[in-house]
C-alpha cells in the first residue's frame, strides 16, 4: 500500500471541510483522488 502524500491529505481535508462527508464512495472521485472509499474514510 502506497503511503498519502500530503497533497492527497490537503485534497481529502479541503473537499470534506467545504462538502462535508455525505457518501463515502463518491469522496474520491469528487475530491479528485485516486484512492478508494475506504481509504479515504479511514
Amino acid at each position: 500500500m502506497v503511503s498519502w502524500s500530503p497533497a492527497e491529505d490537503w485534497k481529502l481535508i479541503d473537499y470534506i471541510l467545504n462538502h462535508g462527508v455525505g457518501c463515502w464512495r463518491f469522496v474520491p472521485t469528487y475530491a479528485g483522488l485516486q484512492r478508494n472509499e475506504k481509504s479515504c474514510r479511514l
